[in-house]
């Protein structure tokens, strides 16, 4: 299993990654400013804290029960973030609130982001089956 030097650097790069791909497939691209570069700080810090949660505090590696039911419900997070990517409504309706557009969705999709994030680099294999299957409904439903 990775170690802090490959969680660290995912969980950077993990919500950029995300908020390019939900700017290109929903068309929204806003202008560059401060607003912008603080909500990217909120999501890297969130992702990082998201991450590290999950073994530092839930579940450490010293710990009898590491990589237990908190690492498998990574899943989870990572179905909300695809979901997100791809149709931010969905969750607007779901949760009442828009994450992109408020600081405290903006906050709670990083710490998802970071918590997706480990799952994905902890288990590559199971995640992609996951997205797999999760495209699947989307496609039926």
């Amino acid at each position: 299993m990775p170690d802090a030097d490959v969680h660290v650097p995912a969980a950077v790069i993990a919500p950029l990654l995300v908020m390019r791909l939900f700017s290109t497939i929903n068309g929204i691209f806003p202008p560059f400013s401060v607003d912008r570069i603080l909500g990217l700080a909120i999501l890297v810090l969130g992702s990082l804290l998201g991450d590290f949660s999950l073994d530092g505090v839930l579940e450490p590696p010293t710990a009898p029960d590491h990589r237990g039911p908190f690492h498998w419900f990574g899943f989870v997070p990572l179905v909300i973030v695809y979901y997100f990517i791809g149709d931010p409504i969905f969750l607007y309706s779901l949760f009442s609130f828009s994450f992109h557009e408020s600081f405290v969705g903006l906050s709670i999709l990083s710490i998802l982001i970071g918590y997706a994030e480990h799952f994905f680099v902890d288990y590559p294999s199971k995640a992609c089956i996951i997205i797999a299957l999760a495209t699947i409904f989307r496609i039926f439903m």
